[in-house]
């Protein structure tokens, strides 16, 4: 696992499915799922989205 540049606890990663994704772009996740991706934008963890999900999302 790969340590965050910033201290010295291993970072987390996740992976998101189409549906994650597209609540996320509505900002309508639930609780931990939001903190989650919100960790995300900081830097603090890494949320992975299959390319395939990107497509669904945007298609959508």
């Amino acid at each position: 696992m790969l340590r965050s540049l910033y201290s010295k606890v291993p970072m987390m990663f996740y992976v998101a499915d189409t549906h994650a994704l597209i609540w996320y772009l509505l900002r309508t996740l639930p609780g931990r799922v939001d903190e989650i991706f919100r960790q995300a934008e900081t830097g603090e963890t890494i949320v992975y989205v299959q390319q395939s999900s990107l497509r669904n999302a945007f298609i959508w």
